[in-house]
């Protein structure tokens, strides 16, 4: 279980997320989403804005209707040169896509490098657009979380899929490859 929280996040806590988390009990401090699966581990059809909250032991639905609602500030983002060392600011959001997306690509396997340009483009440029399938869901739910945790603008969000949008065009060699997920794989230990 990664944290990607703490008892003083809930004054940057989305209050609807606070809600629900407080209602159900659940460890603001340890906070993650649960993908459904069937009992044979295989993953059930799902819609992104049908979030299962989970905190290692309690599980809770949070229903968001639109990414863009949740932009709260208009705090501007970082420069692109400071972005590539992803800031300390941004490493809870950066974390809760990464270690999410590690999730669904054990379960799926791996997208290849152009899957994720496409999704993070997509996911920068249209965040409630087309849905492109369960790999996009986990990242569209997995951004929600994040920015139901802290307070992230508009602009800031941008920011947030530009930068790993250029991490994967960096690891990316040839229309197959998958080096980017090996990248995370090696980097996060999953």
């Amino acid at each position: 279980m990664v944290s990607f929280g703490s008892d003083q996040q809930f004054q940057n806590m989305l209050p609807s997320l606070a809600d629900i988390v407080k209602n159900a009990g659940l460890d603001p401090a340890h906070l993650s989403i649960s993908i459904p699966c069937k009992e044979d581990g295989v993953i059930q059809d799902f819609k992104r804005n049908k979030i299962y909250v989970y905190d290692g032991s309690k599980e809770v639905l949070w229903e968001v209707s639109e990414l863009t609602k949740l932009f709260r500030g208009d705090k501007k983002a970082p420069s692109i040169s400071t972005m590539d060392y992803y800031p300390e600011e941004y490493v809870p959001f950066f974390t809760c896509v990464e270690m999410h997306i590690m999730t669904i690509c054990n379960m799926l396997g791996d997208p290849t490098d152009e899957e994720w340009i496409l999704i993070y483009n997509a996911m920068r440029k249209y965040p409630d657009g087309k849905d492109l399938g369960p790999v996009h869901r986990i990242v569209w739910q997995s951004a929600a979380l994040a920015l139901g945790l802290n307070l992230y603008s508009q602009e800031e969000y941008e920011a947030i899929f530009a930068q790993l949008a250029r991490s994967a065009r960096h690891w990316r060699i040839g229309a197959s490859s998958r080096n980017y997920t090996a990248y995370l794989r090696q980097h996060l230990g999953r």
